[in-house]
This record gives structure tokens, sequence and C-alpha cells, in this order.
């Protein structure tokens, strides 16, 4: 924050469930989960991340990359509540005119045609 103290955030978070569901299926198609969803992710629930410990450079942290507002707190504390514009996932798609005027605004730039 020292190199830019005037930086601006953008979050955009998926609903946990949906982004836990859609990580299962996404290493599924990579031929990474040969478990039913459930068993995998008891298998995985305390799992904390560790670029260490990974498939392929893939993770299996589910409920751990799930966990917005730890993450969100320490962004607050780093930035400030002001720089930080934050989305639902699901939202953005169903409005992205009425995002995109407060994104311009946010930013503090011109829209663009």
């Amino acid at each position: 924050m020292n190199d830019t103290p005037n930086a601006k955030f953008i979050v955009i978070a998926r609903d946990p469930i949906d982004r836990i569901v859609s990580h299962y299926n996404w290493l599924t198609s990579l031929n990474l989960v040969n478990l039913p969803f459930d068993k995998e992710l008891k298998k995985h629930a305390n799992e904390k991340f560790d670029y260490r410990f990974n498939y392929k450079g893939n993770f299996k942290a589910y409920i751990e990359f799930s966990k917005y507002g730890e993450q969100l707190k320490r962004l607050v504390e780093l930035a400030g509540r002001e720089a930080i514009l934050f989305w639902e996932y699901e939202a953005v798609f169903q409005s992205w005119p009425v995002y995109q005027r407060e994104l311009v605004s946010f930013l503090e730039i011109e829209p663009h045609e």
C-alpha cells in the first residue's frame, strides 16, 4: 500500500456453495478427482492453503477458498473500506449496465462507448 496509496480494489465473490461445487466440477474435468462430491469434500474439509501441496498445480482447499470474510477483513484493514468495491458474482450478470455505471463511478473514469 505504500507504493500505491490510492489503489482501489474490485472484489467479485461467488456464492460460497456454488464456488465449492464449481471447484469440484473443474477438478473433476481435469481428472484430478475420483471421489463423489460428498466424500471428496470430507477428505479435504480441513485442508488449509499451502502452495507446496497441490495436484498438478491445482488445490483442493475447497472450503478454505470460500472463506471470503477472512480475506476481506485483511483487505479492509490494509486499504480501507472506501477503496473496495464488492460485488456478488451472480448479480453482476443479471444487471451488468447498473454495475458498469457503478464501476465507472468507483474508478472515477469517463464511460467508454
